[in-house]
């Protein structure tokens, strides 16, 4: 029998559901990492919200940077839930793939389209 992905099927038109659920799984790994209360609600709603307006070659790149993310997560969350079920250590692990989140994160809140420089536009015109 086979179970259902832990993460939405990839579908060009639902990058912020993706995120959702990474940012979700990413929680788990943050307590196994020991790492305390890792609840970013705030930032991850800003990136589910990135998500959903970029375009262009912005959009292409948080797609493909979140489906490497979600086969890192996956693979990674296995491998991390059946070593502590053996009870094996599992927070060095987990602390490095709480590290893959946190940089694919920080690059997916850069590709935020910046305002315009209201100082910047009179220069140039």
């Amino acid at each position: 029998m086979n179970a259902a992905p832990p993460f939405p099927p990839f579908h060009p038109a639902a990058p912020a559901a993706r995120w959702a659920a990474i940012a979700d799984a990413a929680r788990l790994v943050g307590g196994l990492a020991g790492l305390g209360d890792t609840a970013e609600g705030q930032r991850d709603g800003d990136i589910a919200a990135l998500l959903h307006d970029i375009d262009g070659m912005r959009r292409e790149l948080a797609e493909h940077a979140l489906a490497d993310l979600a086969c890192v997560f996956e693979y990674g969350l296995a491998a991390l839930l059946a070593a502590n079920a053996r009870g094996a250590d599992p927070q060095p692990a987990a602390r490095a793939l709480w590290r893959e989140y946190a940089a694919v994160r920080d690059a997916l809140a850069a590709l935020e389209v910046p305002a315009p420089d209201m100082a910047s536009r009179r220069r140039s015109a």
